[in-house]
């Protein structure tokens, strides 16, 4: 039986599957600010443990194979983003943390690895701000910025 995860990022709905209920739950846990949105493009990823790790899976396509849990997820969230920016022309990508207001303007937070863009953008969406992302985020023309 496969598990599944779901999640949105920028214009795509994701879903990640697995034989392994331990691995959808770490993965919910990694993505767990990203809500579900069906209504975008939609992906299904799977993951599978191997003798020597664990790989990605896309369209039967191996993405990447081999690694342990933690450097799986990491790779899981740089082929998304990579895969994604190249799907979104007209889209400025930023390594930055974002929260929107009710009004849906974007405020960004730039600091380095460790700065506390996570930590900031978890209070702030307890707060009553929506969680854009906090890793590498892309902002079209439509929405409006606050740096």
């Amino acid at each position: 039986m496969l598990h599944s995860f779901s999640l949105s990022y920028l214009d795509t709905f994701l879903t990640f599957q697995s034989a392994m209920p331990d691995v959808i739950d770490y993965i919910a846990f990694v993505f767990r600010n990203l809500q579900a949105d069906t209504s975008r493009k939609k992906r299904i990823y799977e993951i599978r443990k191997g003798d020597c790790g664990y790989s990605l899976i896309h369209k039967g396509k191996i993405l990447f194979n081999n690694f342990p849990l933690d450097t799986a997820i990491e790779n899981i969230e740089i082929s998304v983003e990579l895969m994604t920016m190249s799907e979104n022309r007209g889209i400025v990508f930023f390594h930055a943390g974002a929260v929107s207001d009710i009004d849906g303007s974007i405020s960004l937070l730039f600091a380095g690895s460790g700065g506390g863009k996570t930590t900031l953008c978890s209070m702030l969406s307890q707060s009553g701000f929506h969680f854009e992302g906090d890793e590498l985020l892309g902002i079209s023309q439509e929405k409006p910025l606050t740096p």
